[in-house]
């Protein structure tokens, strides 16, 4: 009897006669985003319902035969509150959005409106002397008639209001005499289903640990207000709540971590670091700062990390998109110093994931479905397997790592693309000045963590093998915050390589020429730190300046960084002998074709300095250094970006 097999972006309705199983397959499509992924045994199918408001969901066959539908839906998170102003207060960290998780579900075929719920708003920091303002409440994910309650908004110090904060998961709050408890989950409960909502930390009773406590998350409470330490150390915001992982949803083998609570806001002085909280980590048992969250960032559940009181670092990171993680909470300002101080960040946009059984997969060898059967690359797979769909397999390069789970293309382009490196940046921060906010742009001058020298040629994160600074194999946010591959940046061999923006979306931007051969991985592919900085002119319009200057067939999207048509694009663009001028500005990837000079830095991994820094980069001491990990306009001076950016890296043999 033949072996009967299903691929593509619907799924054949059928039987898996070549396993012997009697099971049959659904039929279905939608979502803006569409992935498979196997078990070992079956090949699964999941829709990702990315865009705030509504979409359709059509189950065209769901036969009786099937084991229906899993998925989950997560409400959007909750925003930080903002800082205080003069008297130290920090904000308590937004609260995840609830979630909704079924197994097993088999509603009639049909269309289904599926609604993903927004973010919430960061709440102001004071502008004057007094109180920030509440962070808002992330919207509803709604779908086959169940509902996944927005996170809610954190709370600032010294408010009151018994429902201030609640939430899917309710936020954190700030610490005073007025005000400190958190807000509470209030996400409904199904007899059918599995709910998750938890309460946000609270905050201390009065002013003697002014921090915002950390907002909850769809793994654990929010964390409260650190009162060990004693005084004003580090660390004394809550953290947030830890995140859930959905990984029979999304995933076998990989993280697929949803709804971390944003951290508590910091406070202190203008060169103290007397921290955020750290964003909400892993599923069932965060860590604290440090590891994945380098005190705080966006944690590996999207969770945003709270303000810290230095120069500019005010604000609370967002929670990441697609994963309905709270927003941070912003930090305060120190007694007697008024100005704005420390906005929330916004929360994470919640996500609804359906997943499914779409045919068998049995374990080829080189079909990339088992670690067991790992393939040397994407392009491997589909020159063995036509008509393999986009998705996640074992890749074992032939560089010489083991098997890794890898997230391919297969089919932009004839296909064979992995995701080697996502760049992230926020409009919530202004000027960055720690290698925890910035990692990409932070590090290209420098040699070593912290050591700086506008004379060297090292490529800084593109073209080292530190890895910890970023979010892990974790989808879907690993296309939504700042990350590298483990497995195949510094192993799999390069001759093309892809650009995509719009997160999780995945929109194609451009793909470069082919090499004439292979370099080793995509550390080379930017230098690997020697002499990498080859440019013998200064204007983006010169074939000959960069490192690589490669013609690039566009996708005539309409692009902040790279325009709408690009024809060329630069690899490594800088100042290698100050012929331009004497600070040592850089762009990693920038666009090519216009007058702009090395002096304006543009792109992804820009850089600009004129003056030897100290360990800790702050502005405060004179440092004259600006960079971003991405950076869509043309200029030499500080400055905010309008919108979060999240390009995401992909290479082919």
């Amino acid at each position: 009897m033949p072996f009967l097999q299903t691929r593509g972006g619907g799924s054949a309705s059928g039987f898996g006669v070549g396993s012997g199983s009697a099971e049959a397959f659904i039929t279905a499509g939608g979502g803006q985003l569409t992935a498979s992924w196997y078990d070992g045994t079956y090949e699964w199918k999941t829709h990702f319902f990315l865009s705030p408001g509504n979409s359709t969901f059509t189950l065209t066959d769901i036969p009786s035969a099937s084991s229906g539908l899993n998925f989950v839906l997560v409400g959007g998170g909750g925003g930080g509150a903002g800082g205080h102003d003069s008297d130290w207060f920090g904000g308590g960290g937004g609260g995840a959005g609830g979630a909704v998780y079924k197994t097993e579900y088999k509603p009639n075929a049909g269309n289904y409106t599926i609604t993903v719920g927004g973010s919430g708003s960061g709440g102001p920091g004071a502008s004057t002397t007094g109180t920030g303002l509440r962070g808002g409440n992330g919207g509803a994910t709604s779908g086959f008639s169940f509902t996944a309650n927005g996170g809610g908004g954190g709370n600032p110090s010294g408010t009151s209001g018994a429902s201030f904060g609640d939430g899917g998961c309710g936020g954190g709050t700030g610490s005073s005499t007025g005000y400190n408890e958190p807000g509470v989950t209030n996400q409904s409960s199904y007899g059918n289903a599995t709910t998750y909502g938890t309460n946000g930390g609270s905050g201390y009773s009065t002013g003697s640990y002014p921090f915002g406590s950390g907002g909850g998350g769809l793994g654990s409470n929010g964390y409260n207000v650190n009162t060990a330490a004693g005084g004003h150390e580090s660390e004394e915001a809550g953290r947030g709540g830890d995140a859930r992982s959905f990984t029979d949803i999304f995933g076998t083998g990989t993280i697929c971590n949803l709804g971390g609570g944003g951290g508590g806001g910091g406070a202190g002085g203008l060169d103290t670091d007397y921290n955020g909280g750290s964003a909400g980590d892993g599923a069932d048992g965060g860590g604290n700062a440090g590891g994945l969250n380098y005190d705080g960032g966006i944690g590996a559940g999207g969770g945003g990390r709270g303000g810290r009181p230095r120069v500019n670092q005010r604000n609370g990171h967002p929670g990441a998109q697609y994963t309905g993680g709270g927003g941070g909470g912003g930090c305060g300002g120190p007694a007697g110093v008024t100005g704005t101080w420390g906005d929330g960040g916004y929360g994470g946009i919640g996500v609804a994931m359906i997943s499914y059984k779409a045919g068998t997969a049995p374990a080829q060898a080189g079909s990339g479905r088992t670690a067991a059967t790992a393939a040397t690359s994407a392009k491997a797979i589909l020159t063995n397997f036509p008509g393999s769909p986009d998705g996640l397999y074992w890749i074992a390069p032939t560089g010489g790592v083991g098997a890794q789970l890898v997230y391919c293309d297969m089919t932009t382009d004839g296909g064979g693309w992995m995701h080697v490196a996502t760049f992230h940046d926020n409009n919530n921060i202004d000027f960055q000045a720690q290698p925890e906010v910035s990692p990409w742009g932070f590090y290209i001058h420098r040699t070593n963590l912290y050591a700086y020298d506008v004379s060297n040629n090292n490529g800084g994160r593109f073209v080292d093998n530190v890895f910890d600074e970023f979010v892990g194999v974790h989808y879907p946010l690993a296309f939504c915050a700042n990350f590298k591959h483990p497995g195949l940046y510094s192993y799999a061999p390069v001759r093309q390589v892809l650009m995509k923006d719009d997160g999780a979306k995945l929109r194609n931007l451009w793909y470069t020429q082919q090499l004439g051969s292979a370099v080793a991985n995509t550390r080379v592919w930017f230098g690997d730190g020697s002499n990498m900085w080859i440019d013998n002119g200064t204007s983006r319009n010169s074939t000959s300046a960069g490192f690589r200057n490669l013609s690039v067939t566009n996708f005539g999207q309409n692009d902040d960084v790279f325009g709408n048509s690009p024809t060329r694009v630069i690899f490594g663009f800088g100042e290698p002998s100050g012929v331009d001028t004497s600070n040592q500005d850089r762009s990693m990837i920038t666009r090519y074709g216009t007058s702009d000079g090395v002096s304006t830095t543009q792109g992804i991994g820009v850089s600009r300095a004129n003056e030897q820094g100290t360990s800790t980069g702050s502005p405060g001491n004179g440092i004259y250094q600006v960079y971003r990990d991405v950076d869509p306009t043309f200029r030499d001076e500080t400055g905010p970006i309008s919108a979060t950016y999240n390009y995401t890296l992909w290479i082919r043999e």
